[in-house]
C-alpha cells in the first residue's frame, strides 16, 4: 500500500451528504406560450414559473438544509468530485452528533410544514387564481417522501484491495493511476486547509485594520465595526484544523499552533476596546497569512 493510500485509509473516510426537498416552483409551459404570443416574442424568449406555495412556508426547512450543508462543508474536505468529501476520523464523533441534530431539526421542520400544508394549498388557490391546478400538489405522504437528509459514510479507496477480472498489467496500470490520484488528493488537503486559513484569518486581519473606535464624549461613532463571530470563526477553525492536517505537514502544524495561541486568546470586546491588543493580534494575523502564502506557492 502506498504512503498516501495508508494515510487516507487510516486517518479519514468519505462522507456524502444527500438532501432532497420539494422546490415549490413549476415551469408553466402553457402560460409561458400565452405570454410570449401576446408580446409577439420568440418561443425561447422567456419562461413563466409558478410559485406553488409562498416562500415563507419553507423558511425553517431551508434553514435546516443550509445548516446541514454548512456544517458538512466546514468539517470535510474536497474529494475527487462534487459527491463524497473527506471526513477526518478525528472529527467523526462530533460530525455524526451534529449532523444527527441537524437532521432532527430538518425532519421536525418538514413535519411542521406538513401540518400547515392543506392551508398553504388553499392559500395558493386564492393567490394563483386561474393558474391554480390541484394536480400540481402532492399528497401529504407524497410530500413527506420528497424531503430527506442522508449522510453516507464510506471508506477511502484502498489500492491494495483493488480487485477486478482484468489482465495483471492493466490492473497495475489502474492501481498506479489511482495511487497517483490519492497522493494528489492528500496534497490538496494541505492546500484546502491553507485556503481556509487565508479566508478566515485574512478576514480577521482586514476587519481589525479597518476598525476605528468611536468617542462617546465627542459624539464620534466607531467605523468598520465587526461582529463577535470574527473571533468565534477563527476559534472554530483552530479547533478543526489539526484534524485536517492528514499529512502531518510541519509548516501547517506551526501555523495552526500560532492561530490557537495568538489569535484566539481575546474576545471581540477586548479587540474593540484595547488598541494595543488589537494591533498585536493584527500583526500576528498578517504574519500568519504571509507564512501560509509562503509555503503553498
Amino acid at each position: 500500500m502506498s504512503k498516501s493510500n495508508n494515510i487516507l485509509s487510516s486517518k479519514a473516510m468519505l462522507s456524502h451528504l444527500k438532501v432532497s426537498r420539494w422546490g415549490g416552483r413549476l415551469f408553466d409551459k402553457a402560460t409561458s406560450a400565452e405570454i410570449l404570443a401576446k408580446k409577439r416574442a420568440d418561443d425561447d424568449a422567456g419562461v413563466f414559473t409558478q410559485r406553488l406555495i409562498k416562500r415563507q412556508a419553507f423558511v425553517d426547512i431551508q434553514t435546516a438544509e443550509h445548516e446541514a450543508r454548512d456544517y458538512h462543508t466546514k468539517h470535510t474536505q474536497p474529494w475527487f468530485d462534487d459527491g463524497p468529501r473527506i471526513l477526518p476520523t478525528a472529527l467523526y464523533m462530533s460530525y455524526i452528533k451534529a449532523m444527527n441534530d441537524v437532521k432532527a431539526n430538518f425532519d421536525q421542520a418538514v413535519e411542521d410544514f406538513l401540518k400547515e400544508y392543506p392551508n398553504h394549498v388553499r392559500e395558493a388557490q386564492c393567490s394563483l387564481g386561474d393558474l391554480f391546478n390541484r394536480e400540481n400538489y402532492p399528497s401529504v405522504e407524497e410530500m413527506r417522501a420528497k424531503h430527506s437528509i442522508e449522510f453516507i459514510i464510506t471508506n477511502c479507496p484502498d489500492t491494495s484491495d483493488f480487485r477486478c477480472d482484468l489482465p495483471q498489467a492493466l490492473l497495475d496500470e489502474i492501481k498506479a493511476d489511482l495511487e497517483k490520484r490519492l497522493k494528489g488528493q492528500l496534497d490538496h488537503t494541505v492546500v484546502d486547509a491553507s485556503e481556509r486559513i487565508l479566508n478566515v484569518v485574512g478576514r480577521m486581519a482586514d476587519r481589525l485594520k479597518a476598525y476605528k473606535p468611536g468617542d462617546r464624549e465627542a459624539g464620534v461613532r466607531a467605523t468598520g465595526t465587526f461582529r463577535d463571530s470574527l473571533v468565534s470563526n477563527v476559534r472554530e477553525l483552530a479547533e478543526i484544523l489539526p484534524a485536517f492536517n492528514l499529512r502531518d505537514d510541519n509548516n501547517l502544524s506551526k501555523v495552526i499552533s500560532r492561530i490557537s495561541k495568538e489569535l484566539c486568546e481575546y474576545d471581540a470586546d477586548v479587540l474593540r476596546e484595547d488598541e494595543q491588543v488589537r494591533a498585536t493580534v493584527t500583526k500576528s494575523a498578517e504574519e500568519i497569512l504571509a507564512s501560509v502564502n509562503g509555503f503553498i506557492k
